[in-house]
């Protein structure tokens, strides 16, 4: 286990559910006091302080190095990789130099993947579908004209982080037990600090004990909204609110009133104003445009029930796991974002093969028919509950990731030369010109323990053998996965369709373009 003296600093990128997924994993540990919380600006502002005296912003790949050039060696968890640079956080460039960075030093290093592990065997250009409307700002992203460019940036994404530990607060449909589909590997953990009761039990008849009768949660997010204004129609000024959905929103508040209970709406601020301008029960209500962590999680773990329009929010994790119930109106916009094969992926591993709690938004709330709903719920709750424990708990986790003991011995530069020594003599078996390529399991060693020993050896090595591993690293572009038994022409086509020179080219210009510079390039 990591000791006192051992950092752990986690990276976020603008993702808010990424964030949460963070928190979570720190939850209640000891070794919480060991760890940093890196925050973008846009959510620093609005969590300072999240880890009292251990949050900071950061504006650039830059601000993350000297962080670790100021720790002992320790674990940097990226949250999420593949998010940093879609976000704009960062070039793919910059992060895989980051990250070819942490063997000399000593790190090691960890991503979560929101896309949980699709980019293994689905295209990336397929991924991502057009299904939102077209004229929302936060969707233009995901229009045609971008579509393109982001489908490259997760194919690069995916090559860069492809042997990179993922991590998933989830099960798989096997109940919980770790694969090893992607050559980094994958671990699933949940963590006990949420676990506030037992777990369910489905024979019972009664509502679960230990909640606040007096507070029932409204969570729509700023995509969902998007979804709703494109499923009941956008009101004709450009920053008002959807007249249809502002009408059974406000029903079901009222419904929450009249059932005894304070409805408590977090969304987008344009939703609060006209709600406060359209209800007459407004004061009777909590209404928050903005809502930091901290007060977020106080409002999920004491709320009697708390209602989405997104049926993979993170926080329906954490109610599951914390033995509360939870309903969704709507599936949101990851489920009606992406293809099929992501909401089948969502239902395999989030669901155990289940479905979310979907109420139908036409449905009266009282507290008898939310009771009879919580009923209906219990069963596939507790199931979804066991698979939850059945992971790694997340001391387990932080166990696997430690770099291990103090006195351990890090890669010395003759080490570094053997593994480069490898390489070569697997080139030569190979017979590699550059005018094919063949699969990354003939190598000795995975590909970013191969660039770590060259980074390490232009930095640190003799000038011959720097020499040597600024010139053989490159060859790691024509080893690419699922190439198979035979030998592929670089101009045939790859598995996704697209010729294999592509993600050689690519490949190779993140391999160079992550490898220290020369002493003159430096001067």
């Amino acid at each position: 286990m990591p000791d006192s003296n051992t950092p752990i600093i986690l990276v976020v990128c603008n993702d808010y559910g990424e964030l949460a997924l963070a928190m979570y994993l720190i939850g209640q540990q000891s070794f919480a006091e060991n760890t940093t919380l890196m925050l973008p600006p846009k959510l620093h502002a609005q969590n300072p302080d999240i880890l009292p005296g251990r949050t900071f912003v950061y504006h650039s790949m830059d601000d993350i190095q000297k962080r670790m050039e100021s720790e002992n060696p320790g674990v940097l968890g990226l949250f999420s990789g593949y998010l940093l640079p879609i976000h704009r956080l960062c070039s793919v460039e910059e992060l895989n130099a980051l990250l070819l960075s942490t063997q000399p030093q000593g790190w090691k290093y960890f991503t979560s993947d929101p896309f949980l592990a699709l980019l293994e065997d689905v295209d990336a250009s397929e991924l991502v579908t057009l299904t939102a409307p077209k004229w929302n700002i936060i969707w233009a992203y995901f229009a045609a004209k971008e579509k393109k460019r982001l489908a490259q940036l997760l194919t690069d994404m995916h090559r860069l982080l492809q042997e990179t530990l993922h991590v998933y607060p989830c099960g798989e449909s096997t109940g919980g037990q770790e694969t090893d589909r992607s050559s980094g590997g994958r671990l699933h953990f949940h963590n006990n600090d949420f676990l506030s009761q037992p777990g369910y039990d489905p024979s019972s008849a009664a509502p679960i004990s230990g909640q606040s009768p007096q507070r029932w949660l409204f969570v729509l997010g700023d995509q969902d909204y998007t979804v709703q204004e494109g499923k009941y129609g956008q009101t004709m000024w450009a920053q008002g609110m959807s007249r249809k959905f502002r009408k059974i929103l406000v029903r079901k508040l009222n419904e929450t009133l009249e059932a005894g209970r304070v409805p408590t709406l977090i969304a987008p601020a344009k939703v609060i104003e006209s709600v406060r301008k359209h209800s007459h029960a407004a004061d009777a209500m909590e209404l928050l445009g903005h809502c930091d962590y901290a007060h977020f999680q106080s409002l999920l773990l004491e709320s009697e029930y708390v209602f989405y329009w997104n049926a993979v929010s993170f926080s329906c994790l954490v109610r599951t796991l914390s033995g509360k119930p939870w309903f969704t109106f709507d599936d949101g916009h990851l489920l009606r974002g992406m293809n099929t094969d992501y909401a089948s992926r969502i239902f395999d591993w989030f669901y155990q093969g289940g479905e979310p709690p979907r109420l139908d938004i036409n449905t009266t709330l009282t507290a008898d028919s939310m009771l009879q709903a919580t009923q209906q719920y219990l069963k596939p709750a507790w199931r979804i509950q066991q698979a939850l424990l059945a992971t790694r708990d997340v001391q387990t986790l932080i166990s696997s990731l430690y770099p291990g003991s103090a006195q351990e011995e890090q890669l010395s530069t003759s080490q570094a030369f053997q593994i480069l020594q490898q390489l070569g003599e697997v080139i030569s078996d190979n017979k590699l010109d550059g005018s094919f390529v063949v699969d990354s399991s003939l190598l000795a060693h995975s590909k970013s323990d191969i660039r770590d020993a060259a980074a390490l050896l232009i930095e640190s090595g003799p000038a011959e053998q720097a020499e040597f591993a600024r010139s053989a690293v490159p060859t790691l572009a024509f080893f690419q996965p699922r190439v198979g038994d035979s030998p592929h022409p670089i101009d045939s086509a790859s598995p996704q369709g697209t010729p294999w020179r592509e993600a050689v080219e690519s490949d190779m210009l993140m391999i160079v373009g992550g490898l220290p510079k020369n002493p003159e390039q430096k001067a």
